[in-house]
């Protein structure tokens, strides 16, 4: 259903029809575990792990049961550890699936090619981009192996790892797989793509600084992403339409999507990664008013949500701090200021998962010229051309020329 909550949603109620009837053990196993992807699209983890621990425990009764099981239950397992933030438990589960087709031989199934795409989501969705790099080549020989090259499975895969540039830093690398992936995109389809590659398309574009490019897709694409009942990929369009038209400075149609949104997450039990994310974006567009007290609130409401997530992954991390920092400038606090971008560099020059060794990174860039605006703030113009300088240094290894953050540094002649 290519993640169309509403079709797996379909799809599960036949199973559950069908599954008194079955005495198939295995085949009872993979519906529990579809039955708690289902149940992870609805945010109710305590059923999905209810459903999760009986596919595994009926496939624990079988003497040898058959790898397509094992892949299902596995891949349910990892995703269900990843939302109850068990991040160990999820890589686990994850390597031990592909480690077990290693072992017997069976390199050459297309449930090996599943379970190195199973491992290529899990890695991303746990902040270890260093290892989803590495993984790329085998599972491009992989997807070639079985001439499922530009596929949307392959789409999706090199969009993590496109991603995985975004998260270490690389937007300018990050860049430069974009345009392959769109080229490749639109050489498969013989047109415009699907409208979930499309609309992945759009918000790469957005991160990326090509608001021209990104934000009139993804605007033609929202009546779509509606229609496919998908959450998910409604709620990550929203998301970067609204961050894409405040770094354009329209302010209007940010907060048109912004209560949009609002709306949406009214109406349902959102998952509070979802919930922080809807805060963080309250909060720029409260700056971008002026209204420095509704910005302190919604930092802080999304400060207090954070912190009730078992883990967050770096990047999580990185980009609540800068959004609370540029809030804390307006209000004056600069040495709050300070710590809040102290703690997002210590996030970001975290080694761990994400990078086998820090290097240049847009992320760090930002941070500086945050630094920037603290220092011209607090009345020392000489410390905040030095902090604007770092913010160069990063930005030109780092960033696409046009990006905002490069318009933003020059605007404020620095």
């Amino acid at each position: 259903t290519l993640n169309d909550e509403a079709g797996e949603r379909t799809i599960g109620d036949a199973l559950i029809a069908l599954y008194p009837a079955l005495r198939d053990a295995a085949l009872r196993a993979q519906i529990q575990c579809a039955r708690a992807d289902v149940h992870l699209y609805a945010r109710d983890v305590t059923q999905a792990q209810t459903a999760v621990d009986e596919g595994l425990k009926l496939l624990s009764d079988l003497p040898q049961p058959p790898l397509s099981a094992v892949a299902d239950c596995y891949h349910s397992d990892a995703i269900l550890a990843v939302e109850k933030g068990d991040f160990a438990r999820a890589i686990h589960r994850a390597e031990s699936l592909v480690a077990r087709f290693e072992t017997e031989g069976a390199t050459g199934s297309r449930l090996y090619l599943y379970a190195l795409l199973v491992l290529n989501r899990v890695y991303f969705d746990t902040d270890r981009d260093a290892q989803l790099i590495a993984l790329a080549p085998k599972l491009d020989a992989a997807l070639a192996r079985h001439r499922a090259a530009d596929t949307a499975q392959d789409f999706f895969a090199r969009d993590r790892q496109a991603t995985a540039l975004i998260r270490r830093g690389q937007f300018a690398q990050a860049q430069t797989r974009l345009i392959d992936m769109r080229a490749r995109a639109f050489a498969a389809s013989a047109g415009p793509p699907p409208t979930l590659i499309a609309a992945t398309l759009g918000r790469r574009a957005i991160v990326l600084g090509d608001n021209a490019g990104g934000l009139p897709l993804l605007e033609s694409l929202l009546p779509d992403l509606q229609k496919a009942a998908n959450r998910n990929q409604l709620y990550f369009a929203l998301f970067a339409l609204i961050e894409g038209h405040l770094s354009g400075g329209n302010v209007e149609a940010a907060a048109r999507h912004a209560a949009d949104l609002a709306t949406r997450l009214d109406a349902v039990r959102p998952a509070a990664r979802e919930l922080a994310e809807a805060a963080r974006l309250r909060a720029l567009l409260a700056l971008a008013r002026n209204d420095v007290p509704s910005a302190l609130a919604e930092t802080e409401q999304m400060r207090t949500i954070a912190a009730s997530l078992a883990q967050r992954a770096r990047i999580e991390i990185v980009r609540a701090e800068l959004t609370h920092a540029a809030v804390l400038i307006a209000a004056g606090q600069l040495a709050s200021a300070r710590e809040a971008l102290d703690a997002a560099e210590r996030a970001e020059r975290d080694p761990s998962g994400h990078r086998t060794a820090f290097g240049a990174s847009a992320w760090l860039g930002r941070i500086e010229a945050l630094r920037a605006q603290a220092s011209q703030a607090d009345g020392d113009p000489a410390r905040a051309q030095a902090d604007a300088a770092r913010a160069r240094a990063q930005y030109e290894e780092t960033l696409p020329p046009g990006h905002p953050w490069w318009v933003d540094l020059t605007r404020r002649g620095q």
